[in-house]
């Protein structure tokens, strides 16, 4: 049986993992394929939502891991509730977990991984935040237009 992701427990990790990790951090293998768990030590977890999972369910998180690895492609969000690793208490948290994995694998920092998430969470569309989020970095990156 696979543990139930709850909001609750969800944005305390999250809000953790970006306090710690620092709120202008980028994931960085965004340029690359991303992973649940770190390319380097499978053991440890890599993205925003690879650090969820580890410290909610660390059983499923090693079994991602090892699925990582086995087959060498990465997860959607979706695809860890449709393969049975975890739940989500609905669907709306899992649309929050996808848009908050987006915006970092666009290579945006978690600090605006963790809003698209809450703004989510808050019942905004998930694209439209993802969207949003991704045409502010770009317009950071080029500033000329």
């Amino acid at each position: 049986m696979s543990t139930t992701l709850k909001k609750d427990a969800v944005t305390e990790v999250l809000e953790k993992v970006v306090a710690e990790k620092g709120a202008e951090y980028v994931y960085p293998y965004f340029e690359t394929q991303c992973f649940y768990a770190d390319p380097a030590d499978t053991t440890a977890p890599s993205c925003i939502v690879g650090h969820v999972v580890a410290a909610l369910d660390p059983h499923a998180f090693q079994e991602i891991a090892a699925h990582e690895v086995d087959s060498g492609e990465s997860m959607s969000v979706a695809q860890l509730s449709g393969d049975s690793y975890v739940g989500f208490e609905d669907q709306r948290l899992a649309d929050a977990l996808q848009a908050a994995q987006s915006v970092q694998d666009g290579g945006s920092p978690w600090a605006e991984a963790m809003e698209a998430y809450r703004r989510v969470l808050a019942g905004e569309e998930a694209y439209k935040v993802a969207e949003e989020i991704s045409d502010r970095r770009y317009e950071r990156q080029h500033p000329e237009g």
